[in-house]
């Protein structure tokens, strides 16, 4: 019902985190892959690698980042983790290379949430560096909007601004000769 309201394009990410907020993770994971939702995202790497060890294909989004010493499993489970530093792209880049493989990454942009994600004046430098290391791939990028569920004057302009910052980011990201997969910001 939900992807008939949906432009063509566009496609479904089903947070499946903290057990489904209560719902069984595994179970209401099922009933989305049925419905062919395009990606899981859940909070936390062990999360996914269960998700994983039950046999999901899709795409699995690490939507609360993760430490450096989780690297390994993230790319060994073939995890999407949303980063915003140099340093957890480094330990990606590094597990990477020593499993022999690539890991695919939502570079994630604080446009006014204030939590979780590089600033705008560091956008540059990550993307530089995730051109500068192919054993990395620009999958998706995104952003979080705080309040665009409060019916206010003030909320809505805030909201507005919001995405005008985000529409600057994915400018700088096409600039800067990335095609991401996805561009998510709709929460």
């Amino acid at each position: 019902m939900v992807r008939r309201m949906l432009p063509n394009h566009t496609g479904i990410a089903a947070v499946v985190k903290s057990g489904a907020y209560g719902h069984g993770m595994l179970e209401v994971s099922r009933a989305f892959a049925k419905e062919g939702v395009e990606i899981l995202a859940v909070s936390l790497p062990h999360e996914g690698v269960e998700l994983r060890d039950a046999g999901f294909s899709q795409p699995i989004l690490l939507l609360g980042g993760l430490f450096v010493e989780e690297a390994e499993t993230v790319v060994a489970h073939n995890l999407s983790p949303v980063v915003s530093s140099v340093e957890v792209l480094k330990s990606l880049s590094e597990a990477a290379l020593r499993l022999g493989r690539s890991v695919k990454v939502h570079l994630k942009v604080d446009t006014g949430m204030g939590r979780r994600g590089c600033a705008e004046h560091e956008l540059r430098q990550l993307l530089g560096w995730i051109a500068s290391h192919p054993e990395l791939e620009l999958e998706g990028v995104l952003s979080h909007l705080s309040v665009a569920d409060v019916n206010h004057p003030e909320a809505r302009d805030y909201t507005e601004g919001q995405l005008r910052r985000f529409a600057s980011v994915t400018g700088c990201v096409k600039k800067a000769n990335f095609k991401p997969k996805w561009i998510h910001i709709a929460n």
